[in-house]
């Protein structure tokens, strides 16, 4: 609602909502928890990664309305990418609500990222999840979940692996390194946020705030599932701590939401 400017008693108008937008992040780093969480908005609805195989065939009502009148050739995540001119307009003028976007993974197609970032008319939102041991884990979890099968429990705890995970930091800071350089040219179109902020109330007002929409209390559908206290997701956590001393990572043994 417009709010009186109590200097000139005009009605400012209110921020306009962003059209157009793309959670960008790296994989779990709580970009699912966003999705979702933005979509609990009734300004706003979030696509999954359909640039990769696996958000493509997975979605809801709104997810088939953007295979309406596409033909078995989007099937191929390599067409999607060439035509992603096309998608993308698709994707924008979908009326589920005033605010569209989707999600796409830093370490999906380049091509994607660098058409996104570059485009002005798109609100990104830059999502990092800065601890790492958090990240590791949970990837770690996720595929041996994966291997065990869809109906097996999931597993509460994996093997740490010192080499493993070095490289693991290493990769995961040069993916989002790659892109600073043009996002911080674009910085009137990008947030960046930390996972830790977007699981508060204030961190999502910041969001919510950036693409022009109104203050709402936003839940995620989903509860977190592993534990805050990260070395006890491993079965040898004496050695994640240990490496995490002789990296000067002690802080990365716990994650907490921000301001706890």
């Amino acid at each position: 609602m417009p709010t009186a400017n109590p200097e000139t008693n005009v009605e400012d108008a209110a921020p306009a909502i962003r059209k157009k937008m793309v959670l960008l992040s790296m994989p779990r780093t709580g970009s699912t928890m966003m999705t979702r969480k933005l979509t609990q908005h009734d300004n706003a609805h979030m696509l999954n990664a359909i640039f990769s195989d696996r958000g493509w065939g997975h979605g809801g009502r709104v997810h088939r309305s953007l295979k309406e009148g596409l033909d078995e050739r989007w099937e191929d995540l390599a067409y999607r990418v060439e035509n992603r001119a096309q998608l993308l307009d698709k994707i924008f003028d979908l009326d589920a609500a005033p605010c569209m976007g989707f999600k796409h993974h830093l370490s999906g197609p380049r091509e994607i990222t660098k058409t996104v970032l570059e485009d002005d008319s798109i609100a990104k939102i830059i999502l990092n999840r800065t601890n790492l041991l958090a990240c590791y884990s949970s990837n770690k979890l996720a595929v041996l979940h994966r291997s065990l099968g869809p109906d097996a429990e999931k597993p509460r705890q994996v093997e740490f692996d010192a080499e493993e995970f070095k490289a693991y930091v290493k990769r995961r800071k040069h993916a989002y390194s790659r892109w600073d350089e043009i996002i911080d040219a674009n910085a009137d179109n990008c947030l960046r946020i930390t996972y830790a902020e977007a699981r508060t109330d204030a961190g999502m007002d910041k969001v919510t705030t950036f693409l022009g929409l109104s203050s709402s209390k936003l839940d995620s559908p989903t509860k977190k599932r592993n534990s805050d206290e990260v070395l006890t997701r491993f079965t040898n956590p004496d050695d994640a701590a240990a490496c995490l001393r002789e990296e000067g990572l002690e802080d990365w043994a716990t994650e907490k939401p921000a301001g706890e």
